[in-house]
């Protein structure tokens, strides 16, 4: 009995590896990756490694509907250095893990193509991964996947809850659309509804079907590496309560007012799957895809664009969000 035969195809994988090989050189495949600080950490006096890892969720079953993989690497990179963003790292290297049902190289391209140019982006480099073919596990033409980045940052600059005070500004920097959470909520409420995701929802959009706009790809933000701020949130899983909540100290409440114009696509799937305002903010990003607390007097340098959310209060550790000028 042929491996083959029972649904792993190792020359398959081989061309998967020596595809991948020519786009970021002959180091990839080897048993380790390897990753040469030498240089790096003479520009620290006490450089300090951060790590984070994290997927795309059932983003990828939109992805599969529509064909078209090509947002996903970027995504998966996304959502790893802007993790380790928010604690001020530059992101070093990366690697992913890619687990499939079988393998379709067609598909299996255009997902890494997505992580080496957003590695690319990032000024990180892609040093190895693992595909692995589960045939048994994974329905027919399923498929997963994650990713692992490792960035470097000056102790000195890590952010600190310390440095919180009364009177910090709140700001929130614009997302690119859902990013890459509260997929399996939006895919009910497509389900429920009858939606169709190659048709043009003229609420939402006048030239883009309802799947493009939901595979547009998570924002990268390595712009806030320039931003004086003093704590930062990532907006993902558990939207503005749970994220901004992770920073806060437990004598700090973070106030935030609600007016700044939500996205459209946002406002289609509250109304639309009856979603309370309150779970649209702890599940969705709902337009902001990085929260900064910064000094007021920081504002004045900020070169990118952004909306003034809210302020630092004396509080006991809450996240009070107010909808009152909300219109959905």
């Amino acid at each position: 009995m042929l491996y083959k035969k029972v649904g792993v195809d190792i020359d398959k994988a081989n061309e998967f590896v020596d595809y991948i090989k020519k786009r970021v050189g002959e180091n990839i495949g080897l048993f380790g990756g390897l990753f040469d600080i030498k240089e790096i950490i003479k520009n620290y006096k006490h450089p300090i490694l951060v790590s984070s890892t994290d997927g795309v969720g059932t983003k990828l079953e939109i992805a599969r509907k529509m064909k078209n993989f090509k947002t996903i690497g970027i995504d998966l990179v996304a959502m790893n250095v802007n993790d380790i963003y928010v604690m001020k790292a530059k992101p070093l290297f990366f690697l992913d893990y890619y687990a499939v049902e079988n393998l379709n190289l067609e598909i299996s391209k255009e997902i890494i193509d997505g992580i080496i140019n957003a590695c690319s982006y990032c000024d990180c480099q892609l040093i190895g991964g693992e595909t692995a073919e589960l045939k048994g596990i994974f329905k027919k033409n399923r498929l997963d996947i994650a990713g692992f980045v490792v960035g470097i940052v000056e102790k000195d600059e890590i952010p600190k809850k310390e440095n919180l005070k009364k009177g910090d500004i709140i700001v929130g920097i614009p997302s690119n659309g859902f990013h890459s959470n509260g997929y399996t909520l939006i895919r009910k409420i497509i389900k429920e509804n009858k939606l169709k995701l190659n048709k043009i929802y003229k609420e939402i959009s006048e030239n883009e079907n309802l799947g493009e706009i939901l595979l547009k790809p998570t924002r990268i933000y390595k712009e806030i590496l320039s931003i004086n701020f003093k704590m930062a949130c990532h907006i993902t899983g558990g939207g503005f309560y749970d994220n901004i909540k992770r920073v806060l100290r437990s004598d700090l409440d973070a106030k935030i007012k609600i007016n700044y114009d939500i996205p459209k696509i946002f406002k289609f799937f509250v109304k639309i799957g009856n979603v309370s305002l309150n779970e649209a903010f702890r599940v969705w990003n709902m337009g902001i895809g990085i929260i900064l607390i910064l000094d007021e007097r920081e504002l004045d340098n900020l070169k990118i664009d952004y909306v003034v959310l809210g302020r630092i209060e004396k509080g006991n550790g809450k996240v009070c969000v107010d909808f009152s000028e909300v219109s959905i």
